[in-house]
Formats: structure tokens, C-alpha cells, sequence
């Protein structure tokens, strides 16, 4: 699912905003000279990283992969950066649940 749609600024920043059934919040991923390609922050009041991204290759398309943490979260989220191929300077955020061991079907979350 697409947790959040960004756009890309004058600055190289990419900024939207994170949309879950709990989270509503200002979303912005500034690019880094070394390391992870972003570092992902919550804005605000008072600005809070919550992340980075690095980019990854799978089958010649390129990504970005996500790790997401908070105190809020119960745990870390792994997410998938994907640019839009609809619109230009656009990214979506994508997350999906990973597969409990053992369960096979779909919708048993």
C-alpha cells in the first residue's frame, strides 16, 4: 500500500506526507553525501529523523529501501521508495506487511 506520495523540491528534498490509519505527518527525505542516499525526518515544530533510505537494483530498475522507526512504532517499518511513472519528480512510499511464517493466505493480518 502507498503510505505516502513525494514530490521533489528545488533542493533535491523529497517531501509529502505520511498517511497510515494512525499517522498523519509532514514527511521530508534530505539527500546525504555519504551513507544512506537520504535520511528521512518527520517536520514540524521540531523536526525528528525517523529514517533513511538507500538505493538498491533489482531486475535493472532502481529504488530506494526504507527503514522507518519511531517510539511511537511497535517496531521498524520496512518500506520501498519507487518513482511514479506517471508523474514527473514524484516518489511513492510503499509498505507491505511481511508474510507471518506459517501463514499462507491473504488477509489474515
Amino acid at each position: 500500500m502507498i503510505i505516502a506520495q513525494l514530490k521533489k523540491d528545488e533542493n533535491g528534498n523529497l517531501r509529502g506526507q505520511l498517511v497510515t490509519l494512525t499517522m498523519n505527518a509532514p514527511l521530508v527525505f534530505r539527500p546525504n553525501e555519504r551513507g544512506a542516499a537520504f535520511s528521512v525526518f518527520i517536520e514540524g515544530a521540531a523536526p525528528s529523523e525517523v529514517g533513511a533510505a538507500w538505493l538498491k537494483k533489482s531486475d535493472d530498475k532502481t529504488f530506494y529501501s526504507v527503514r522507518l522507526d519511531d517510539p511511537a512504532f511497535p517496531h521498524p517499518l520496512s518500506c520501498a521508495l519507487f518513482e511514479s511513472t506517471h508523474e514527473n519528480e514524484t516518489f511513492n512510499l510503499v509498505f507491505t506487511r511481511p508474510k507471518r511464517q506459517g501463514d499462507e493466505s491473504e488477509g489474515n493480518d
